[in-house]
């Protein structure tokens, strides 16, 4: 007989005498039992599910017959900058006549930069005050200077701060088709764990050594929503009308077509496709704008083994007489704004017109735009082609304004669709209104970044700014002033801090049109370190002193571009001053460690001590066993001869939950020494493992006492849940192309790492009305799912049986 595949409607023959066998779909690679479907009519005509990319991120490309890897989601961040967004709440009931009902919810926020471990500082004489206090001269009006990178400084990969090897993307135990093998998930670096008495004591032993504490200064803004926002130099320059129009204002329809791209994203397991334009060149270098997300794989740092990236931008997509394929590289990148700013290796001979972004419209409500791009990507393709672009009308509808009254999102009423991220849309004449980024399901309305954030981009951006704790001195608190810059064009000169502390009357912010703000009277000044590294993303750094008794002080950051020819000074931009409170506490560090070489230098003569080291964890246990082997090294990454490090299960758990931001930071190790054994190593119990930042303060513990978060507490302990209800908030893959274990789906913390205690499924029939929903296969949402937990063998897997999902996030 035959059945049709619940996942792709394609007809499947089985035999006719075992309808519980699991048979696979030759077109999909779908798992299932018939006996599981609903409906016993095979020859019920049912709608072909339509694999859809996420709205304003890649789309997948397409599915083969081989197993998929999952789809990763965003970078994480230090500091949160929120962008609006709205996303629909789709909650899906357990029984079969269950309707699907929508709401609206916040968007989940993409994380900012983190800064990298700052350059050593290079000394600079003293210099005079680049704020003031009186206005510089006015710039003379100046025709509007090509763009585009300088020659050699290509986009520098961000630091890798992840353990290493990287973690599988499947659960732990779990293989690439989903299978459960039997035996121990820890694998060759588990231990015996019963009747070796050694490491019975050795993981009874009681240890007690907390950090040592130090004071040290903490500033932080007396407002939440406060932040130092330099304004761009293009601000500036229109708020005093000294931006000449650009003589080629307008396009045409089909000249707007052939500055429309095809972006094609080759990562491995994180490819996808989305959509950029053309938009000018300079000195031989010729730039694409597309979104951050689109290339945010391609923009990451790959292991020295592994397969680099590759991205590929097709002009005339979809015309095979003329289309004409260019490989690309990341020149500038901006996850807040979700922004990118590609080169072409190896442009083609004749490029189209570009779409200028200085050459823009007035926006107004109501006003007409097309929508240009490649919606849902290969989907749309022939058999033989990329995929041809489409045009859609639409109009702004709202003009989103952030919390300082500049334009945050231009919104779209009209057909923004996944892989139309990147994409231009245009006025009516052609000129750049902004880059589609988002939309909200089935409302038919869309968001775009505004022009002015690609162009502060290209121009020179100010990132956020970080006061790190560098202890106390006397009377005197030490602050490390870390300052991201994004500066493709090298247009930065310098960057400073102005800063007011003491007590009594404090300075006014006062608003000038030239500067952004006044710099704020009765200050200090001090000019940060911007190193000349020749790539875009550079990190200015300083030492800020301030009196420890300060109770009140002022803060302001501004940058300073390089001068036009013939001009004595740049334009100077300069941030409202923030409040800032300064409080001294104590705080956890490393200062009690030594390097672990140097602790281990004769292993087994520490046997039965317990003693503190300072590492890097390499590679974090793997299994649920209640002992587990954790790879450790010193700070350099050579590993410790003679010694096997292992942890117990409550920490071993906690490792899925730590942030990749500190992944590949020093660790304060505390370690109680067994005694050798029959393999001739030394077993070391970790007992505590500390991460510390970049001035040696502790930032997070492993094990730590408690958690609110339901999935981190459900992973340490399944057990505690069993027979429970649970609701859990993270992020998960709802639809995968890769045959798992019954009805099983992907549900991950916020870092991306999976849960390795916890696996989730729901019934055949809510997998389909999840299907209904047409989501991005192997595609990461933000959801809310509640269910039943089973949990019934101590330190085994629990299962959760989904009853309801709720996608906070579908765009």
């Amino acid at each position: 007989m035959r059945v049709r595949c619940p996942e792709c409607d394609f007809r499947v023959r089985v035999p006719d005498d075992d309808e519980d066998a699991r048979v696979k779909c030759p077109e999909c690679g779908e798992r299932f039992r018939p006996s599981d479907l609903d409906d016993g009519d095979d020859d019920e005509p049912q709608s072909r599910r339509t694999d859809r990319g996420r709205s304003g991120k890649r789309t997948p490309a397409k599915a083969s017959n081989s197993q998929m890897l999952i789809l990763f989601g965003v970078l994480g961040g230090v500091g949160v900058l929120v962008l609006g967004g709205i996303a629909v709440v789709v909650a899906i009931t357990m029984n079969r006549g269950g309707a699907v009902a929508k709401g609206t919810t916040a968007k989940m926020t993409p994380a900012p930069v983190k800064p990298v471990t700052p350059p050593r500082p290079v000394p600079v004489s003293p210099t005079t005050s680049r704020f003031g206090p009186e206005p510089p001269t006015q710039p003379q009006p100046q025709p509007q200077p090509p763009f585009g990178p300088q020659p050699g400084n290509p986009f520098p990969q961000p630091p890798s701060n992840g353990f290493n090897p990287p973690p599988s993307p499947f659960p732990p135990g779990m293989g690439p088709g989903g299978e459960m093998p039997g035996g121990n998930p820890g694998g060759s670096g588990s231990l015996p764990n019963a009747g070796n008495s050694d490491l019975d004591d050795l993981f009874r032993q009681s240890v007690d050594k907390p950090p040592p504490n130090t004071k040290v200064a903490v500033l932080a803004c007396k407002k939440d929503e406060s932040m130092l926002a330099v304004p761009t130099f293009h601000s500036l320059l229109v708020a005093n009308k000294l931006v000449r129009p650009s003589a080629q204002t307008k396009l045409t329809l089909d000249e707007v077509k052939q500055a429309t791209v095809y972006i094609k994203v080759d990562a491995g397991e994180l490819s996808g496709t989305g959509s950029g334009f053309y938009i000018g060149s300079e000195n031989g270098a010729a730039l694409v704008a597309t979104n951050h997300h689109v290339i945010e794989a391609a923009a990451k740092r790959v292991p020295a083994n592994a397969k680099r990236p590759k991205i590929t931008c097709v002009f005339n997509s979809g015309v095979p007489a003329d289309e004409r394929l260019s490989l690309a590289q990341v020149v500038a990148s901006d996850p807040v704004a979700d922004l990118a700013v590609l080169r072409l290796e190896n442009p083609p001979a004749k490029l189209p017109k570009p779409l200028n972004p200085w050459a823009t419209p007035k926006l107004t409500e109501t006003m007409e735009v097309r929508i240009c791009g490649f919606p849902f990507g290969e989907q749309l393709a022939t058999a033989t082609t990329n995929p041809n672009i489409s045009v859609n009308n639409g109009s702004v509808s709202s003009l989103r304004l952030n919390k300082v009254g500049g334009l945050d999102k231009v919104q779209i009423n009209g057909s923004i669709n996944p892989g139309n991220s990147g994409g231009p849309i245009v006025d009516k004449d052609g000129r750049l209104v902004g880059v589609a980024v988002s939309t909200i399901k089935g409302s038919g309305l869309g968001f775009a970044v505004p022009v002015d954030e690609l162009i502060a981009l290209l121009e020179g951006k100010i990132l956020f700014t970080e006061f790190l704790p560098a202890g106390i001195d006397g009377a005197t608190a030490k602050f490390k002033v870390v300052v991201p810059v994004m500066d493709p064009r090298t247009r930065v000169k310098t960057v400073y801090v102005r800063y007011w502390a003491g007590k009594g009357v404090k300075p006014r912010a006062v608003k000038d049109a030239q500067l952004g703000h006044r710099p704020i009277e009765n200050a200090q000044e001090i000019a940060l370190k911007l190193p000349d590294v020749g790539t875009s993303l550079t990190v200015a750094t300083g030492d800020l002193k301030l009196p420890a008794d300060a109770t009140e002080v002022v803060i302001q950051i501004g940058s300073e571009q390089m001068p036009a020819p013939g001009q004595a000074r740049g334009l100077i931009a300069v941030s409202a001053p923030v409040d800032y409170k300064l409080s001294v506490k104590g705080v956890p560090n490393g200062s009690d460690t030594r390097p672990l070489a140097e602790v281990f230098r004769n292993p087994a003569a520490l046997a039965g001590q317990t003693v503190v080291a300072r590492g890097k964890v390499v590679q974090p246990p793997s299994g649920i066993q209640p002992r587990e082997v954790i790879s450790v090294s010193d700070v350099s990454g050579r590993a410790t001869a003679g010694v096997k490090f292992v942890v117990d299960r409550e920490s071993a758990v906690q490792f899925d939950e730590v942030d990749p931001e500190i992944r590949g930071n020093d660790v304060r190790l505390v370690c109680v020494v067994g005694k050798r054994g029959a393999d001739g190593l030394v077993p070391v119990r970790v007992a505590r493992c500390d991460f510390l930042d970049e001035v040696d303060v502790v930032t997070r513990t492993v094990p730590e006492a408690d958690t609110t978060d339901t999935l981190a507490a459900l992973n340490r302990n399944p057990t505690k849940f069993n027979g429970k209800t649970v609701t859990v908030t993270a992020a998960a893959a709802l639809q995968s192309l890769v045959p798992l274990p019954r009805d099983s789906f992907r549900v991950l913390f916020d870092n991306l790492a999976f849960p390795r205690s916890v696996q989730f499924q729901y019934t055949p029939v809510l997998a389909r009305k999840v299907a209904e929903l047409r989501l991005k296969p192997n595609g990461l949402f933000k959801v809310r799912l509640t269910g039943g937990v089973s949990a019934t063998s101590e330190g085994g897997m629990a299962t959760v049986s989904v009853s309801k999902v709720e996608v906070l996030d579908p765009t």
